[in-house]
């Protein structure tokens, strides 16, 4: 199993301190609230001690570059950040960064905005943190039909059935799973991909293998 987004450092809306125990794409919460370059710092430091964390740099949108460092993708979360993807700074950055892309939407405007910036970028994991992501079936199913690089975190659907669905639908290989820890809302992707009724390769495909390719593992 590859978690892919979760985040260390001290929660500042809780105190309490997460760092993932499994394999697992994390980033700094320090870097979204207090400090980008510190956090990032902080970032490599923890993935260097443990050897089953994958660095992932945020930037913003005062600072749209890709950074130096051995980080193996970037993460975008504008909402608490200040910024949007709307920015012209972040259609520019789409063009140039090399790195996988964590996008962490909150909105389906949010979602239509990423896909006409990062149209023919590197790959897109989208990750949704605006509870819950029923809603965004159809624009799965639109932008996977149009935009062979965006993937989606399985998180993003809440009801029963929803992860069999798109499993159909667009493959296995556009699937995902990020905790998004500690902000879990209940585990639910969690709960759905347990209880889902998949081949043991579709399985497999979601929980490690479209990172996996994507990541380079």
């Amino acid at each position: 199993m590859i978690d892919g987004g979760a985040f260390i450092d001290t929660d500042p809306t809780t105190g309490r301190l997460y760092i993932p125990t499994g394999r697992a794409l994390v980033a700094s919460w320090r870097a979204v609230y207090f400090d980008g370059q510190e956090g990032n710092l902080a970032t490599l430091a923890a993935c260097r001690q443990n050897p089953n964390l994958i660095p992932m740099a945020v930037v913003s949108g005062n600072s749209l570059v890709t950074p130096s460092g051995d980080f193996a993708a970037v993460l975008t979360y504008p909402e608490p950040m200040g910024w949007s993807y709307r920015c012209a700074a972040f259609y520019s950055f789409c063009r140039k960064n090399p790195l996988p892309l964590s996008a962490i939407i909150s909105s389906r405007e949010d979602l239509r905005t990423l896909t006409e910036a990062c149209y023919q970028s590197s790959p897109v994991m989208v990750r949704w943190l605006g509870g819950g992501g029923y809603n965004l079936i159809p624009d799965i199913l639109a932008i996977c039909e149009s935009n062979g690089g965006f993937v989606f975190d399985v998180s993003t659907i809440t009801q029963s059935g929803g992860i069999e669905f798109l499993v159909k639908s667009v493959g296995a290989n556009r699937l995902f799973l990020a905790s998004n820890a500690p902000i879990c809302f209940e585990h639910t992707g969690e709960a759905l991909l347990a209880g889902a009724d998949l081949s043991p390769v579709d399985r497999g495909m979601i929980e490690s293998g479209t990172l996996t390719r994507i990541l380079g593992l």
